[in-house]
């Protein structure tokens, strides 16, 4: 099952959808505290994978979409939710669906023009498809970034990333365990509301 430019396409539509729908907050709702962020990001990173059966381990490039929601605690952690669709090329297409859930941790509260350093985390349930096979598994990342507020609401992100991935996988009765690594730079937008 191949990764469709229509899937990238419906996720930018959604959050694309929950950007305007904030940005057209009342004058009166704009001076209250921003309780809420949406992101997105898109990166082309490497990556390896070994499995457990002792097939060759092999690296790649793959691309992936992010796509999370966020709620502020205070003004420097936020709670996040989100999914994450990660898809390789080459002669073996694979696609890996993950669905975390995490935190965020701002190093100081961003205003307009404000530089500002964060780290985040991240667990989830992973999903894969391709090559004639499907499994499920775990994934965890760590991250640490910057965002540049160019508004009080709107900012632009870029993290480094580092990604592991652990999918019991199946096809035609064999069953193997595999781990994908991945290193990241991801560059995105985040909105408050």
């Amino acid at each position: 099952m191949q990764m469709k430019k229509s899937n990238y396409l419906v996720l930018a539509s959604v959050l694309g959808a929950l950007s305007l729908a904030s940005v057209q907050a009342s004058a009166e709702d704009f001076f209250q505290p921003k309780r809420n962020e949406i992101s997105a990001y898109g990166s082309i990173d490497n990556q390896s994978t070994s499995n457990s059966a002792g097939g060759p381990s092999t690296s790649s490039t793959s691309e992936t979409v992010v796509g999370q929601f966020g709620h502020y605690f205070t003004p420097q952690i936020v709670g996040t939710a989100g999914l994450m669709l990660t898809k390789t090329g080459g002669t073996s297409s694979t696609t890996i669906t993950d669905v975390t859930v995490g935190g965020k941790y701002y190093f100081k509260a961003g205003k307009q023009g404000d530089w500002t350093p964060f780290v985040m985390a991240d667990v989830g349930l992973a999903n894969f498809s391709g090559s004639g096979m499907s499994g499920t598994g775990y994934m965890l990342d760590v991250a640490g970034g910057v965002t540049y507020w160019v508004t009080e609401s709107a900012g632009i992100n870029v993290d480094g990333k580092i990604k592991t991935e652990s999918i019991s996988l199946s096809s035609g009765g064999f069953s193997f365990t595999q781990t994908t690594n991945h290193a990241m730079v991801e560059f995105g937008l985040t909105l408050k509301f």
